[in-house]
């Protein structure tokens, strides 16, 4: 069949404003003679030759029986839905599987999947799944994802109750390196991520995001802390610490501390607080030259890396460490990696 080939739709049942009779269930064989019923249909009279006793079927009853299929047939027509009938249930033993029938709760139906059911969707019956066939039903269902890479407002989006975040402060940079003169090194350790966290709440309305900025880097000096994360009003990320930087010096072990971690996350509604992992430290080996120290991996990526001698490469994820500098011997001052920006993730759910 194809689509185009569907029949006119019944706009009334047939004989809407005729004279009908309700047909009833029972056989009316020893009630009214000729009067037709679900049960036997139009009697054997209406089907015995007048002249031998029988008697014409009623137009009413015609009228009667078609007015009650083709009702049916409008109102699937009309896409009406159908609920749980405890009488109907019973006369035909029970609904097969696989029938759906309109829940008494707007949005949701049910799905019976038992062969046989008579029991009562709507009131705990068993073997029914309940399913919902409106979006405003569909409660729980992920509806949207904002993410904030830089600072803005946060506006719900429309149908949302509930939030779930995930937020980083910004990442510290990596200590630098000091100026070298021959035979001397200097080394610097590596910047720490940002603090981590993750919440749940009902829907907080429009709120100021601020993203964390990555520590930034300057020529021989110590790296800098990383940026506050903030979602409004709902919760607070410090960003990391800034990796350190030791003196220029020929003897060896000479040591650069880690750079440290940022203050807890706040907020009524976190479930998850974590602060950023420490930088590694920097250090000289005895006829080796620096190891500077990595920046600190964040939960959205790597942190800076670098050689033995070389500037801090910046920070890979988001929220992670700047690395440290190697500073070589007769070298002008360096910097190290910058940290990772800060970002704040938001789940929305209907």
């Amino acid at each position: 069949m194809l689509l185009s080939g569907i029949p006119s739709k019944l706009p009334v049942p047939f004989a809407n404003s005729g004279a009908k009779n309700t047909i009833p269930t029972a056989s009316q064989i020893t009630i009214t003679p000729g009067a037709a019923s679900l049960t036997d249909g139009f009697p054997p009279l209406t089907m015995t030759p007048l002249s031998a006793g029988g008697v014409a079927p009623f137009g009413q009853d015609f009228n009667g029986i078609l007015n009650l299929l083709s009702s049916w047939v409008q109102w699937q027509n009309a896409g009406g839905p159908i609920r749980y009938d405890a009488t109907f249930a019973t006369a035909i033993s029970g609904y097969p599987i696989g029938t759906i029938l309109q829940s008494t709760t707007t949005g949701f139906a049910w799905l019976n999947t038992v062969d046989g059911n008579t029991t009562n969707p709507d009131s705990g019956g068993s073997g029914w799944l309940s399913c919902p066939v409106t979006a405003a039903a569909q409660t729980g269902r992920l509806l949207n994802i904002q993410v904030f890479n830089n600072s803005g407002t946060y506006t719900p989006t429309a149908g949302t109750t509930h939030i779930y975040y995930k937020g980083v402060g910004g990442g510290g940079s990596g200590g630098g390196g000091f100026a070298t003169g021959s035979g001397a090194y200097a080394v610097g350790s590596g910047g720490a991520a940002g603090t981590y966290g993750e919440g749940y709440t009902t829907n907080p309305g429009s709120q100021v995001i601020t993203v964390g900025a990555g520590g930034v880097t300057t020529a021989g000096q110590s790296g800098s802390s990383g940026g506050t994360t903030t979602f409004g009003t709902v919760a607070t990320f410090p960003g990391g610490g800034g990796g350190s930087i030791a003196s220029a010096a020929t003897t060896s072990g000479l040591f650069a501390g880690q750079g440290a971690p940022g203050a807890s996350a706040t907020g009524a509604s976190l479930i998850v607080s974590s602060q950023g992992q420490p930088g590694l430290c920097g250090i000289i080996i005895p006829n080796v030259g620096p190891l500077p120290g990595q920046g600190a991996m964040s939960p959205f990526g790597a942190g800076g890396v670098n050689g033995s001698v070389a500037v801090g490469g910046a920070a890979l994820g988001h929220g992670a460490g700047g690395a440290g500098t190697g500073q070589g011997t007769s070298t002008a001052a360096t910097g190290g990696g910058a940290g990772g920006t800060g970002i704040l993730i938001i789940y929305e759910y209907t």
